[in-house]
């Protein structure tokens, strides 16, 4: 059923002397209704959007410029599928990018999201608000043949903020995949002194500090040994301090810039 929809689709946007708006075409909204009031096309400037009903699912279809875009959505409204489509004509119309829904009975939103195209395939999962979770990014090869190219995961507080991103990025060695880095984003809210930190291979190399709106200092650590601080004011640059195993060895004020001075 759904096949043969989008063939009709299809066949109807190829002529595109029924329904598409010339080249200097206005931005006005036209309505195309059938014998019993339902919306059949909605047309503004040179946009179309084409609803299509089943028994227990729609179609919404919007077309503008050879790219056509099909959203599914089931009984309970809930979008399940997208499609991205290249629309040469009927006989070279291509789908380009596929993302799909899944969701747990009544739930408001998806459990599972898994977006494709001819390079890559993303599969995520959800929590029951709606949050990214964990995903995990395939690459396609021959006889779509899949191989992990990462895998991400994020952890959030009460206030469905992010307070930690992990990567883990992928390789094949002897047929087999193991991971060769990982990259960690960790956030830590507590009433303006906040602190973001960033580790690479589990070895701490920038840090954060927030105060007040616009006053921070950020360091970098270059190694086990060396380091460098630079503090922020109204967001500007004033003061860089450089570490080495535990001793300054330069240190640099900056002049703030006309209009910040005190």
């Amino acid at each position: 059923e759904e096949e043969r929809m989008g063939e009709e689709t299809l066949s109807m946007l190829e002529d595109q002397s029924l329904i598409a708006p010339p080249e200097n075409a206005e931005e006005i909204e036209k309505i195309f209704t059938d014998s019993g009031g339902s919306l059949k096309i909605m047309e503004f400037g040179k946009e179309l959007f084409i609803p299509q009903y089943k028994a227990d699912s729609s179609v919404l279809i919007h077309y503008s410029d050879k790219t056509a875009i099909r959203l599914f959505y089931d009984s309970l409204h809930r979008l399940t599928k997208k499609e991205l489509w290249k629309m040469e004509s009927v006989q070279n119309a291509s789908i380009t990018l596929v993302e799909s829904y899944e969701y747990q009975e009544n739930a408001r939103y998806a459990s599972s999201k898994t977006v494709e195209n001819n390079e890559y395939k993303l599969v995520s999962k959800l929590n029951p608000d709606g949050l990214i979770v964990e995903a995990l990014k395939y690459s396609i090869g021959q006889d779509s043949a899949l191989s992990l190219v990462s895998k991400s995961s994020w952890k959030y507080d009460q206030e469905k903020r992010v307070t930690e991103e992990l990567v883990t990025e992928y390789a094949i060695e002897n047929d087999k995949e193991i991971p060769v880095n990982e990259k960690k984003q960790k956030f830590l809210y507590n009433e303006g002194a906040d602190l973001y930190e960033y580790y690479e291979n589990g070895i701490l190399k920038i840090k954060t500090e927030y105060s007040e709106k616009g006053k921070y200092a950020t360091t970098i650590f270059f190694d086990t040994h060396s380091s460098v601080t630079t503090w922020y004011e109204d967001y500007v640059k004033v003061r860089d301090l450089y570490i080495t195993d535990g001793v300054k060895v330069r240190e640099k004020v900056y002049e703030k810039p006309q209009g910040k001075a005190e």
